[in-house]
């Protein structure tokens, strides 16, 4: 599990590479709540692109951070 982010002009782009499953998402989500606190972005950017298996839970978390504000993934 890998976790990366960027920021520029308001938007947080978050980067998630491997396997989100049961196991990864809490650390996962820890790492882009302190990202989303830290920056408080306007827009944010969940990149799946470098993902290669995403259980329920994973889906939960990106559900979550997307109710949480708006949110775009590519």
């Amino acid at each position: 599990m890998v976790v990366d982010y960027k920021e520029n002009e308001r938007t947080l782009t978050i980067n998630y590479e491997g396997d989100i499953d049961h196991h990864s998402c809490l650390d996962m989500a820890a790492i882009s709540d302190n990202a989303i606190k830290k920056y408080v972005p306007k827009k944010l950017v969940f990149d799946f692109k470098n993902v290669n298996f995403m259980d329920s839970a994973g889906i939960g978390m990106v559900i979550r951070k997307v109710q949480a504000g708006d949110a775009f993934w590519w």
